[in-house]
């Protein structure tokens, strides 16, 4: 008998949430003073910059089903999620 992988697929599920949702999604706006005061930019320039992350984002996501194809949905995904981390460290 296969063993059931559910509580696994929920507990990544969950952590990719977090990750792609709170960080991704709701961090720029919360990063977005911090930016501006530590570097003294713009909030035009930060904002515009926020915008084409969101914009380049959704280019990532039309391309999905082809990236999933050539890596498998597993290393996708988690590459997905260093490279979140890393820009959020950057």
């Amino acid at each position: 008998m296969p063993d059931f992988f559910g509580p696994t697929v929920v507990r990544t599920a969950s952590v990719v949430a977090v990750l792609g949702w709170g960080i991704g999604f709701y961090g720029p706006q919360i990063f977005l003073h911090a930016v501006v005061s530590r570097t003294g930019w713009s909030l035009s320039l930060v904002s515009a910059a926020v915008t084409l992350r969101f914009l380049f984002g959704a280019c990532v996501v039309a391309g999905l089903p082809r990236i999933h194809r050539r890596l498998g949905i597993p290393v996708a995904t988690s590459a997905g999620a260093i490279v979140l981390a890393v820009g959020v460290m950057g």
